[in-house]
């Protein structure tokens, strides 16, 4: 959450610069000469040209740097650097999916934070269908200790960039399937990639098992990762 909030922010300032720039007529012109001036560059070599260029460069970072809004990027931009760097690397970028089941009034949860790094090997939790869209987000499930229905159990996940491993216990019957623009595939140790592709798997006992599990994964850009361990 923080990840995208920062990214949405970054996307603010920068255009907000962008604008603000634009709208200086001088800026304007420099970035008109210099598209005109690269094109006539790439044709003829001539050293006027490249000096040309060089004036206008430095004019156009005057501008640059004066900037309010490019200074905010800037600033938010190093923040984020900071912080990311500080954070331990397993609760970086890493989204995690529990659900977990309450003897009490015999309900199922599925909790909205997400975090599925709470779970002891002691402990056993009763499965739910998981359906849940992202947009930037490296997600791990670990379904190790899940007490799933003796019947179709389903994952679905839909997002736009990040990768995705999923944990699955021994002597479930696995279907996947994955599509992706541009990603990689792992599905118990069998490698491939895919390129604007989709991918279906069944494992050798699908039609026998009763104990089934439908993986479901549409990204844009990322690698899904299934293992047994």
């Amino acid at each position: 959450m923080k990840t995208r909030l920062f990214i949405i922010l970054e996307l603010i300032f920068l255009i907000a610069s962008l604008v603000t720039l634009i709208g200086e007529p001088i800026f304007a012109a420099c970035l008109i000469l210099t598209v005109v001036i690269g094109m006539l560059l790439s044709k003829f070599d001539w050293f006027i040209f490249k000096l040309i260029l060089t004036v206008l460069g430095l004019v156009m970072a005057i501008f640059v740097f004066e900037n309010f809004f490019f200074w905010l990027a800037l600033i938010l931009a190093v923040i984020a650097i900071v912080y990311f760097v500080r954070l331990p690397k397993k609760q970086q970028n890493f989204d995690m999916i529990e659900t977990y089941y309450d003897e009490w009034d015999d309900r199922v949860f599925i909790k909205e934070n997400l975090d599925f790094s709470r779970i002891s090997g002691q402990e056993l939790y009763r499965f739910d269908d998981i359906n849940i869209i992202k947009v930037i987000s490296d997600d791990v499930i670990d379904l190790e200790q899940t007490n799933f229905r003796q019947d179709e159990n389903i994952i679905m996940l839909r997002k736009f960039i990040g990768d995705t491993k999923i944990i699955v216990p021994k002597g479930m019957a696995v279907s996947v399937d994955y599509a992706s623009l541009r990603g990689g595939v792992n599905l118990f140790g069998e490698r491939s990639n895919l390129s604007k592709e989709r991918i279906k798997y069944y494992s050798d006992d699908f039609t026998e098992n009763p104990r089934r599990l439908k993986i479901y994964v549409d990204t844009f850009m990322g690698d899904l990762t299934v293992v047994c361990l």
